[in-house]
């Protein structure tokens, strides 16, 4: 075989050691986001406005004596915000110009059965 006839390319000789592959280029990968702890605000403080008070219901007995001079028995109910203002709504409306009156707020109490002989007892006294 001749030097001319060989179609084989030429190649420079191979070394014995491996080529190292270029090096990669090392990225970093993000480091993971933290949560931010946020504190709320503090809400100002703002005073409430001063709420009127509920009414309550409130029983008046009045006693008063009749023409006849026996005792009559008058009961009314109504609202008001407090004593005070239910006491002077119902001397304001009794149904005469001399009587005792019993004031109590409404409950399931039977106050009402107490209070008559006391009055009637006081009605007797003062003849």
């Amino acid at each position: 075989m001749s030097l001319v006839e060989s179609t084989a390319p030429i190649s420079a000789p191979k070394s014995r050691t491996k080529a190292k592959p270029a090096p990669k280029s090392r990225a970093r990968k993000p480091a993971p986001k933290r949560a931010k702890t946020v504190k709320p605000r503090a809400k100002k403080q703002v005073a409430a406005p001063a709420k009127a008070a509920a009414p309550t219901t409130w029983t008046a007995q009045f006693i008063t004596e009749g023409a006849d001079g026996r005792a009559h028995v008058s009961l009314m109910t109504f609202l008001a915000p407090d004593q005070e203002f239910a006491r002077a709504f119902a001397v304001a409306h009794a149904p005469a110009e001399e009587f005792m009156l019993s004031l109590h707020p409404c409950s399931d109490e039977q106050l009402l059965e107490q209070v008559r002989p006391q009055a009637l007892n006081a009605a007797t006294a003062r003849r």
